[in-house]
């Protein structure tokens, strides 16, 4: 049975009022307008993998918004972990070294998901002034330490811009301030997740959340070895493989877009860790953890990071016994 902290919050604290699917509607003209815009700059500059990866970047947040009831936090996860890569290019891009370096090349200053992040943060602002916080649940963290860890991400901000603009290698200071960029979604995420908690319980939350990474998880995964799989079937025998400019496979390795080996490896591990740590609140059956673990895994393997695939296993080992 489930508890009462699982519970969905009150069909009338739930349902849109006219005002906000107005607000809703204006905001979705307005963002389809600037990336229409985006694309068409896209176009012209000839860069069509960028322009033709807009599309699939949409259906997939309007699909996930559907399937999810307009969770968003569980949108904007999915739009930062496996939103087509390409679409990041429609946003300004900084150099991160000199000039003279040989390995010189353009880096995002900003992610499309960054949007969504900051959209998702003004409707809830929004929410708020409107709503009440009588669906707050007492047993959520306290906000002291949700504090002291936006205090350290600030401090992490902070390091970047200090350091590469007084005593870096010649960075820029667009390319300083991208340094930053990383510890402040980390803020504005945690900010997010404090502001869902007034209406949705810890435990519906933390389930949501702790699926959410674990699906996309198993989808990395997947695709990493469809990259291998195809770059077997595609060119054999050969080291590299690229499709549409971007590449999918390096020294034999999965290379999907917008993920390294080395961080893909981290995350499917950390992705191990979330389901059999937390694999009793996410509600999963003991037969869906199986096949979800043996796909984490498999992708581990792929990715041939022995740390990764050691600490793993160390995870499900020491969690099942």
């Amino acid at each position: 049975m489930p508890s009462e902290t699982d519970q969905a919050p009150p069909r009338e604290t739930m349902a849109p009022s006219r005002a906000a699917l107005r607000r809703a509607a204006l905001a979705a003209i307005i963002v389809g307008v600037i990336t229409a815009a985006a694309s068409a700059v896209a176009l012209v500059k000839g860069d069509t993998g960028v322009a033709a990866s807009v599309l699939p970047y949409t259906l997939l947040l309007v699909g996930v918004w559907m399937v999810s009831r307009g969770n968003l936090p569980v949108v904007v996860l999915v739009a930062y972990l496996i939103g087509p890569a390409p679409a990041d290019n429609l946003l300004p891009q900084v150099f991160i070294f000199p000039v003279t370096d040989y390995a010189l090349r353009p880096r995002d200053m900003f992610f499309v998901a960054d949007l969504v992040l900051l959209a998702a943060l003004a409707i809830l602002a929004v929410r708020g002034r409107a709503g009440s916080d009588s669906n707050a649940d007492a047993t959520a963290p306290d906000h002291r330490w949700l504090r002291w860890w936006c205090a350290g991400l600030a401090l992490l901000a902070v390091y970047p811009v200090v350091i590469g603009a007084w005593f870096g290698a010649g960075q820029s200071i667009p390319a300083v301030i991208q340094g930053a960029t990383m510890p402040l979604r980390g803020i504005a995420v945690a900010g997010l997740i404090a502001m869902w908690l007034r209406w949705r319980s810890w435990e519906a939350t933390l389930r949501d959340l702790a699926r959410t990474f674990v699906v996309t998880g198993v989808l990395l995964a997947l695709a990493a070895v469809g990259a291998l799989l195809l770059a077997h079937l595609a060119a054999p025998g050969q080291n590299q493989y690229s499709l549409l400019g971007y590449p999918l496979v390096v020294d034999r390795r999965p290379a999907l877009p917008g993920w390294g080996n080395n961080i893909l490896s981290n995350y499917l591990c950390v992705c191990v860790a979330i389901l059999m740590i937390l694999r009793r609140r996410m509600g999963w059956k003991p037969p869906v953890v199986f096949v979800t673990a043996t796909a984490l895994l498999l992708g581990l393997v792929f990715t041939e990071m022995r740390t990764a695939m050691l600490v793993s296993l160390l995870i499900i080992g020491a969690t099942i016994v």
